[in-house]
């Protein structure tokens, strides 16, 4: 018996020793209980004990199942201590008393530990403020614990306690966190609380019944509703799920930035695991690509934080800013890359890794702010500069604009995905209207005229379809073939065709597909377009400019596009255009234009150029607008043009743009959207030029001079026997944003698209600076001075299948009603025989030696004051391929008017290498070329898009 007792008793002993060395699994019941093992094991870390020294410590004590793999359980204790990071650093920060530069030090010793590596300046200022949002968690926790009406629940979220003690924790001034700060420390707060929830239920859940009833959950509204001052009651299933889906991509990128990716597969499948438990799913719905997508979205707002912490760090040291780009927007992009292919990111990669930043500050900012719109777009030109390593000082009032409303549009497009997920498991669940969403975030009130407004809800609705398309691109044309793109485009679209449906449910199946296949096709264009456009703009060497042509053709290849590289990148131009005049209202619109033509001349536009891409960009938005009136068939064709001619008028600054031509043209390529038709660029014979002045009134005498000018250029300009004088024809003056504008047109007849380069070359260069008088005025008056010259060759978007839009007969060129009187004719003159200019260099950076001349006009004893130089002049930024010599496709036979603004003259216009020629009283024999000047202005070393 005594040996009975004794062997029990040894057993027992036996039984407690093991329990001691294995201790049970503790889940947590709260996410407080998560939140406070995840914060033991950061302590831990930050000790300086490694992972198996901490796990010994806390046991099994942790928020999700332990994996029996070694490998991916070492990655779940790295993953826990991330998670735990903010929490553990503001309780030593609290309770640090040393300076605020030892408190620092030890705070970055700390850090330092817990990744097992040296933590930079830069990286240590985003752990800093994370630390400091987590104790304003805290305090804003308490607040709302203890307040009694949504009100004062509410007012927590503007708490000056929260802000003192996330300054006092993160070292920051408490003046510079704003209550944009507490909302976004709530909001993250509530949703890693609510994931924590989810995971817990769905690891409990015994069948996919049980799962999906994890996803209806009293305790997730509730846990949303305080963190935000609201009713239980308001919360839509819409909020919870994006709500959630935020949480889990974050949750899939801290894993993907702390495992340990020599093991990649086993990466994924953890982040794929703590995804799907945090937003409801099972793993295997997650694919590569959507993986990929989601941990890119987490990626942008992590890196948008990151950024805007290290600039506020660096104050006003440029130096300091630079070294934020340089060392956060590389490691960003790589931590979130699951290919592991261990490519070199190129300057393209990290510039649209800052941009997408920006945007997703600006949708933050735009969705937290409750001030008035100017209040909040103080806060958010502040941040959003910030989180591309800029200061407020450096956007542009178009910057501002047309970030608000991407930022905008990104919200709505987030409640449609969200909404478009909860209705997938129950049809009655209850959703955000993403327009609603998008007008709260742009703050913009609707106009009250029902048709109108409706109008803008069918194009908001397209925008963010084509939106949706572009973030899916983004991610698969990081592929390395098209057969790969087309297969992650595939796995993605649950992302954007099945949200597209439900944003255009109310269409009729055919009309929803045309509408996707349109924003495909234009995200395709605008994603590559994008790309080259931030790239240039980057660039200060000719080799960075033709590795941005490389990767441009490279991507065009990628997104199966058939154009151009050439076309791409003008449809992205007059994108750019149409974004900033729809973006921009009245009184910024002209501003807002200039500052978009000063853009894109910095990403390789020649000046002269701006004239086509506004024209192009014009009757695209107002085609757009023409498909969105149509859509609704009761809409009359009167009622339809009367929208559109309102809306292009408005965004143009003219009046009377509206005509039959023009209406014809919108609704031709209107028709062609509409259908979801495949649309090209159609280069016409001719030559548009546009002389914008700083005269407030049209004025015959004025449109006489310019005409003279273009006459005599168009004949000297004989390249060959062949060609003819080229007489000005289609001439017309109008008022844009106030200022006076001259129109005309000079037929090609068969001059290749080389020769027409150089022609608008000419063209520009010789009015350029041109004083509209040829006698003294009297004393108090003021000549008219032309500001800015656009000349380039003229082109018409057309359906693909539509072989006789952009067909042009020379002959049949019709004259304008305007009033301006033509020039006196002048006697023709035999052309003379000169060769064709040679082909740009696409490899060479300088100048060549020497150039093939245009002919040399004959010297004038009478000639006017020397033109100011061309900005058009200057040597292009980017190499052109080789000019094809074949004439390219007629144009129409009857020219429109020129429908977008011209921007208001530039202060910096870049100096021309050459003299402008000086042009002769009357026609006469060209003299041999001279081998020292080049009368266009061309460099011919290089020539741009």
């Amino acid at each position: 018996m005594l040996f009975v007792r004794q062997l029990v008793l040894t057993t027992c002993l036996l039984i407690m020793a093991c329990t001691a060395q294995k201790p049970a699994v503790q889940k947590p019941e709260k996410p407080e209980d998560a939140k406070q093992m995840d914060t033991q094991m950061a302590n831990c870390k930050m000790s300086g004990k490694s992972l198996a020294e901490c796990r010994a410590q806390l046991g099994n004590s942790t928020s999700m199942t332990r994996p029996k793999d070694a490998e991916e359980a070492a990655n779940l204790d790295r993953f826990d201590a991330q998670k735990g990071a903010a929490a553990a650093l503001a309780e030593r920060l609290s309770n640090c008393t040393g300076t605020k530069a030892q408190c620092r030090d030890q705070a970055k010793e700390a850090l330092s530990k817990l990744m097992g590596q040296n933590l930079t300046e830069e990286e240590l200022a985003y752990d800093l403020q994370r630390a400091g949002a987590s104790k304003a968690q805290e305090v804003i926790k308490a607040c709302q614990a203890n307040a009694s009406t949504t009100e004062e629940k509410k007012a927590c979220l503007r708490s000056d306690a929260a802000k003192a003690e996330a300054a006092k924790v993160s070292g920051r001034d408490a003046g510079k966190i704003k209550n944009e700060d507490l909302a976004k420390a709530a909001r993250e707060g509530a949703a890693s609380d609510m994931a924590t929830i989810m995971k817990s239920c769905m690891e409990s859940a015994e069948n996919a019944t049980a799962k999906k009833a994890c996803l209806k959950r009293d305790d997730l509204k509730s846990t949303m509703a305080a963190s935000m001052g609201r009713n239980k009651s308001d919360v839509k299933d819409s909020e919870v799920r994006e709500s959630l889906r935020q949480a889990a991509q974050n949750d899939a990128l801290m894993m993907l930035q702390n495992c340990n990716k020599s093991e990649m597969a086993k990466c994924k499948e953890q982040a794929k695991t703590l995804q799907a438990k945090a937003s409801g799913k099972n793993a295997s719905e997650i694919t590569d690509s959507k993986l990929q997508l989601d941990a890119s979205k987490a990626m942008s707002r992590n890196l948008a934080d990151k950024m805007v912490a290290c600039v506020e760090d660096a104050g006003e040291n440029a130096s300091a800013r630079a070294l934020c780009k340089e060392r956060l927007a590389a490691s960003s992009v790589q931590s979130a890359d699951l290919t592991q292919s261990g490519r070199k990111l190129s300057q393209t990669d990290l510039e649209v890794a800052l941009q997408q930043a920006a945007l997703s500050k600006a949708r933050e900012i735009s969705e937290d702010c409750t001030g008035s719109r100017q209040e909040c777009k103080d806060i958010l030109t502040e941040r959003v500069a910030m989180s591309m390593g800029k200061r407020k000082e450096d956007l542009t009032e178009k910057d501002v604009e047309t970030i608000m409303e991407e930022g905008a549009r990104e919200a709505g497009k987030s409640a449609a995905k969200a909404c478009r997920e909860a209705r997938e498991e129950d049809a009655n669940a209850t959703c955000e209207d993403p327009v609603e969403k998008y007008m709260q975030s742009r703050k913009i009130e609707k106009s009250g005229d029902t048709k109108k407004d409706d109008v803008q809800k069918k194009n908001i609705k397209q925008n963010m379809a084509k939106d949706l398309e572009k973030d899916a691109m983004r991610v698969c044309l990081e592929e390395a073939s098209k057969a790969e793109a087309d297969k992650c485009l595939n796995e993605l679209k649950t992302e954007t065709a099945d949200v597209s449906a439900e944003l255009f449910k109310d269409l009729p199946a055919e009309a929803q597909q045309a509408k996707q296949k349109r924003a495909k096709l234009d995200a395709s264009r605008e994603v590559v377009g994008e790309r080259f456009h931030l790239c240039m703009k980057a660039a200060q060497t000719q080799e960075e400019k033709d590795a941005c042509l490389a990767d441009m053709k490279n991507k065009t290849s990628i997104a199966g596009l058939s154009e151009k590289a050439e076309d791409i990148a003008l449809r992205y131009r007059g994108q750019e255009v149409a974004e900033a005049a729809r973006a921009c209202n009245m009184t910024q619109r002209a501003a807002c234009i200039q500052q978009v033509k000063d853009e894109l001349k910095q990403a390789g536009m020649k000046e002269r150029e701006f004239g086509k891409v506004t024209k192009l960009a014009a009757i695209k938005a107002a085609a757009e607008t023409w498909v969105a009136c149509k859509e609704n068939t009761t809409n009359s064709d009167e009622v339809c043009d009367n929208i559109v001619k309102a809306s292009l008028e408005d965004e143009s600054g003219e009046a009377g743009i509206w005509s039959e031509d023009m209406k014809a043209k919108v609704q031709r390529l209107g028709e062609a959207l509409m259908n979801g038709t495949e649309t090209v660029l159609r280069k016409l014979k001719r030559v548009g030029s546009d002389a914008v002045t700083d005269g407030a009134a049209c004025s015959d005498s004025v449109f006489a001079k310019i005409t003279g000018r273009l006459e005599n250029v168009s004949r000297d300009f004989n390249l060959t026997d062949a060609h003819g004088a080229m007489n000005v024809s289609s001439r017309r003056c109008r008022l844009v944003f106030g200022k006076a504008q001259y129109e005309s047109k000079l037929p090609t007849n068969d001059l290749n698209e080389t020769e027409i380069a150089l022609l608008s070359d000419t063209v520009a260069s010789n009015l350029a600076g041109l004083s509209l008088s040829s006698r003294r005025l009297l004393a108090g008056r003021r000549l008219d001075q032309v500001t800015s010259v656009y000349a380039d060759q003229e082109v018409q978007e057309c359906a693909a299948s539509d072989s006789t839009c952009g067909a042009d007969a020379n002959s049949s060129q019709s004259t304008s009603p305007s009033p301006m009187p033509s020039p006196a004719p002048s006697p023709s003159s035999s052309p003379a025989s000169l060769p064709s200019p040679s082909p740009s260099s696409s490899s060479t950076s300088s100048p060549s030696p020497s150039p093939t001349p245009l002919p040399s006009p004959s010297p004038s004893s009478s000639s006017t004051s020397s033109p100011s130089p061309s900005p058009s002049t200057s040597p292009s930024p980017l190499p052109a391929p080789s000019p094809t010599p074949a004439a390219s496709p007629s144009a129409s036979p009857t020219p429109s008017a020129s429908p977008m603004p011209s921007a208001s003259p530039s202060s910096s216009q870049s100096p021309s290498p050459v003299p402008s020629p000086t042009l002769p009283p009357s026609p006469s024999p060209s003299p041999a070329p001279s081998p020292n000047r080049v009368d266009s202005g061309v460099d011919s070393a290089e020539t741009s898009w």
